[in-house]
């Protein structure tokens, strides 16, 4: 396995960030998080709740991954 250089470091620390920005635009937007979640509600493989959102809030979560979604698509980052 080769060793990581410098750019791939950086790279992983931006994925971070944006991870980061991302988690607190969900929660000022009143997305639930799964640690919030009922104990007793029901949640899937990876352990996130299943809960339906708030309305405001899965209109917001979409328009944010689509504008990610296409930010990804124009720099080339997406390959799907």
């Amino acid at each position: 396995m080769p060793g990581a250089c410098d750019a791939d470091f950086t790279r992983v620390v931006e994925w971070v960030a944006v991870c980061a920005i991302l988690h607190n635009i969900c929660i000022r937007l009143g997305d639930i998080s799964p640690h919030d979640a009922a104990a007793d509600a029901p949640t899937n493989v990876g352990g996130e709740s299943l809960a339906p959102l708030p309305p405001a809030a899965s209109a917001a979560r979409s328009r944010v991954q689509q504008h990610v979604l296409q930010f990804m698509i124009a720099k080339e980052l997406y390959h799907g």
